[in-house]
């Protein structure tokens, strides 16, 4: 977009991070009004994701299309902001899911989780054993966040879970 490549010109302009953090020039002031506009966004997200209470380990929180994605940003900070075992955050991208998902616990790795429950239905998804991304459809959502949720099931019957 325009608003990329104008940023990236700035960037490249800049000689001092005084000149973002301060405004001193132009594209510093430029650079340090995307900042803001942007993380307004992020923390109005934040915001709502946080009043959602996770059961049973499992925490999930969707959002509207928007043109920008924080799912991978806000499970990262998520992670350490409330206790639960399993963070999944998507954002509605036409008629699928895009997620980002994250184990607490190293007890509950979510890529064989991952794996098992998206077999069959219309999305793809991997990653590492704690972090991992995910394409789903919106029809098939449910079925995975349910099969999710019993794969959590199966493993608690083998060891006690903090959260």
């Amino acid at each position: 977009s325009a608003q990329i490549k104008k940023s990236i010109d700035c960037l490249e302009s800049i000689e001092d991070p005084y000149e973002i953090l301060e405004a001193k020039t132009p594209e510093g002031e430029y650079i340090l009004s995307r900042y803001h506009q942007i993380n307004k966004d992020y923390e109005s997200l934040l915001r709502k994701a946080l009043k959602i209470k996770p059961v049973d380990g499992l925490f999930v929180f969707t959002y509207p299309e928007t043109k920008m994605s924080f799912t991978g940003i806000l499970a990262n900070e998520i992670i350490h902001k409330i206790k639960s075992t399993i963070i999944i955050i998507g954002r509605k991208k036409g008629s699928n899911y895009r997620l980002s998902l994250r184990s607490t616990t190293e007890k509950v790795p979510i890529l064989p989780i991952l794996n098992k429950s998206i077999e069959g239905l219309d999305g793809y998804g991997g990653g590492h054993i704690m972090a991992c991304g995910a394409n789903i459809s919106e029809n098939d959502f449910p079925t995975f966040i349910e099969r999710v949720k019993e794969e959590l099931k199966k493993i608690w019957g083998n060891f006690y879970v903090y959260y």
